[in-house]
């Protein structure tokens, strides 16, 4: 089965996610560490983001992602390069099979496993968002990047291609995880099977943390239309 959970936290109250849940393809709520908190401050998209700091969080799918060519877009940021690192990966029950750690010293690499690199030097305070292919029956996975604005036309640069997955099994959880350095501020966002982008086709409809939104794109060239509900709101 192909990914289909969602969520883009807008629909969250402020404060710790632990038991919070929204959203849309998953069973129970984020649970795990305490110091994730949900913040409208600093967002890659809409009016919520998660801030966190050492430890970890996770969530559970409710259908598991098997086969091949299934693919899940995320977003995230930090502060600082240099220490502490940040890790979003998808796990079996068996572990960890595949994701990205945006480590301290200044690069962004596959996690676990071979850590092959996907850019060599981010920048603090930016906003990245993947785009991850997991191959599950074939165990390999791709991942390409992009700094790229919320509904904007954006563009993926190549990152890497055919990376082992570690450990074995159908994808069913999505983790969070951080190291700490006490101070700094790591990000996360969005995440769902719907790229981020307006350029990702002629309709990009979705439900997320139950509201309704849809970008209506290109007709010869043209923008035909956005449309966005909120809460039944136009």
């Amino acid at each position: 089965m192909a990914w289909v959970a969602e969520a883009d936290f807008n629909g969250l109250s402020d404060g710790d996610l632990n038991g919070q849940g929204g959203g849309t393809g998953w069973t129970g709520n984020w649970a795990g560490g305490t110091n994730y908190d949900v913040q409208g401050t600093t967002r890659y998209e809409g009016a919520k983001a998660i801030i966190g700091d050492n430890s970890s969080i996770d969530r559970t799918l409710t259908t598991a992602v098997s086969g091949d060519g299934n693919i899940v877009y995320f977003a995230a940021r930090r502060s600082v390069t240099n220490s502490g690192q940040s890790y979003v990966h998808f796990q079996s029950a068996g572990g960890s099979r595949c994701g990205i750690i945006m480590n301290n010293a200044g690069a962004i690499k596959t996690y676990p496993g071979s850590a092959s690199t996907i850019l060599a030097s981010y920048s603090a305070n930016t906003w990245y968002v993947f785009k991850l292919t997991m191959n599950v029956a074939s165990n390999t996975f791709d991942v390409d990047y992009s700094t790229g604005a919320y509904g904007s036309a954006g563009t993926w640069t190549t990152g890497v291609a055919g990376v082992a997955m570690s450990s074995t099994g159908n994808i069913t959880k999505v983790t969070y995880d951080l190291d700490t350095n006490g101070t700094q501020t790591q990000l996360f966002d969005y995440i769902s099977g719907v790229s981020p982008f307006t350029a990702a086709g002629p309709a990009n409809l979705k439900s997320l943390d139950g509201n309704l939104k849809a970008n209506i794109k290109s007709y010869n060239g043209n923008v035909l239309a956005n449309v966005k509900s909120i809460s039944g709101n136009a």
